[in-house]
């Protein structure tokens, strides 16, 4: 790669590694604008504009020095610059909690504990998550968090349950970077996730996502589960359907050539959450 953004001009590689050790050097930072960081090292704040070789060695240090998993694309790459504390864009797509708990005493904890208190569904921004991590709260150890595809499934829990119900977590139909960053940390906290979501071909992607990337286990996500709910639009016969956590499921899913939304089996997904509520919620 190297070879390749240099030109295979020696010169430019050299002065191309000395940026990246620049950049290196200085992460990770603690919740600054991209464009503040890349102002501060290189006096142009957009030196780390994506596409530019520089960036492109820098964004994927950043993955290799967190050990996050690095997708050469727009959330892929803001995700990695998040796991270091560079933030691009950290006040969009922010992740859905509702009921999730928390004891320590940061400005995140303290509006979880609020919410809690409420049994009001809350919004956390990349910038909540990366200026105060929720990876060493002690609330969350052993704590089995379920999460869902679709707010729908939230609206519902909350409509119904109230504090009745298990910690709760959307990635919103696409697992932007808050959603991820959110995982990460209640993984690393000790937590046990739970997947639920569509059953379709981008459904399972995003299962498979958090599954193999946050150590979660299938909820309601197998082949079974899919046989009893009820059908509902066709599956593209071209649609690419892979369920690695239970290839049975993909096979049924080939086969019935029907979708299944998350809304459809609502009422199942309720009563879990109902039945796993902890007992330790205040």
């Amino acid at each position: 790669m190297l070879k390749r953004l240099s030109a295979t001009q020696p010169a430019r590689a050299i002065r191309l590694l000395a940026d990246l050790e620049t950049t290196v050097r200085a992460l990770p930072a603690r919740a600054e604008p991209i464009a503040a960081f890349a102002a501060r090292l290189f006096g142009d704040a957009h030196a780390l504009d994506s596409g530019s070789p520089r960036a492109t060695l820098a964004v994927r240090a950043a993955a290799l020095l967190s050990g996050a998993v690095f997708k050469d694309d727009a959330e892929g790459r803001r995700a990695a610059w998040a796991s270091v504390g560079v933030l691009c864009d950290e006040l969009s797509t922010p992740a859905l909690v509702y009921n999730l708990p928390a004891h320590q005493d940061t400005p995140i904890a303290r509006l979880l504990r609020t919410a809690l208190a409420d049994a009001e569904p809350i919004h956390l921004s990349l910038r909540h998550l990366v200026l105060w991590p929720l990876g060493t709260d002690p609330a969350l150890a052993g704590l089995e968090i379920f999460v869902c595809e679709n707010p729908t499934i939230v609206a519902l829990a909350v409509r119904r349950l109230g504090r009745r119900c298990a910690p709760l977590v959307c990635v919103n139909g696409q697992f932007a970077t808050p959603a991820k960053i959110l995982l990460r940390q209640l993984s690393a906290a000790g937590a046990r996730l739970r997947y639920h979501g569509d059953f379709d071909a981008g459904g399972l992607r995003i299962a498979w996502r958090v599954i193999r990337d946050h150590n979660a286990s299938p909820w309601r996500m197998n082949a079974a589960d899919y046989l009893a709910a009820p059908k509902g639009k066709p599956i593209a016969a071209d649609a690419l359907l892979s369920s690695p956590w239970d290839p049975g499921l993909a096979e049924a899913m080939r086969h019935e050539q029907r979708a299944v939304h998350e809304e459809a089996v609502a009422g199942d997904l309720v009563e879990d959450l109902s039945r796993f509520s902890p007992h330790a919620l205040p």
